[in-house]
């Protein structure tokens, strides 16, 4: 385990759960988590990070990075290309410009660059509201903001691939989706998910 990586999977669960930290906090929170998990694989630990943020709906401590690993190197075991298979499902799609926007905005405040984080915080959750509550609310009448925030890839996801389809002028075999369209559900939890169907089109 090298410390570029705890501090890396530290940023990574910092913009997922939108947590602030002060600078000093930040630094105990990492060098505690480099003695705790030193001794594992960089892949592993990322992995379970992953996990935890596919799972879970706040910022994890301790215990719950060391379940997550424990779990996946289990999984490991049974199944030799866990990891691979799911860093691979993880990774499905790219980063959006609402989550490049909270990556610079979060390295320049660990850095401690002077610059005033809720402004500019709320300026990018205004932007990004602005453009998926209409979408998400019209779906989901009773969603919140924060989960609106939360699920902000599958929202935006769903809606490009929606305003592709309302103007298609493809037949079947020239369509840039291979025939299917995103179905938007909610979980019980608030997590949205995205499942394919196929287009009328195609039927």
């Amino acid at each position: 385990m090298t410390k570029e990586t705890i501090a890396r999977v530290f940023l990574k669960l910092t913009l997922n759960y939108r947590a602030q930290f002060e600078n000093a906090e930040a630094a105990a929170m990492q060098g505690m988590w480099w003695q705790m998990f030193k001794g594992y694989d960089d892949e592993v630990f990322e992995t379970a990070a992953i996990a935890v943020i596919n799972s879970q709906h706040r910022f994890p401590n301790v215990a719950d990075l060391r379940k997550a690993i424990e779990e996946l190197l289990r999984e490991e075991v049974t199944k030799p290309k866990g990891i691979a298979g799911f860093l691979a499902e993880a990774q499905r799609s790219e980063s959006t410009d609402f989550g490049c926007q909270c990556a610079e905005l979060a390295k320049r405040i660990l850095s401690g660059a002077d610059v005033s984080a809720d402004r500019t915080y709320m300026e990018i959750n205004r932007a990004a509201l602005a453009e998926l509550g209409p979408f998400a609310r019209e779906l989901f009448p009773r969603v919140s903001d924060a989960v609106i925030l939360a699920n902000e890839r599958e929202f935006r996801e769903a809606k490009d691939s929606e305003e592709m389809c309302s103007r298609c002028l493809w037949t079947p075999r020239e369509c840039t989706q291979k025939g299917f369209v995103p179905r938007l559900t909610m979980e019980p939890n608030g997590q949205t998910c995205l499942s394919l169907t196929r287009c009328a089109k195609w039927r």
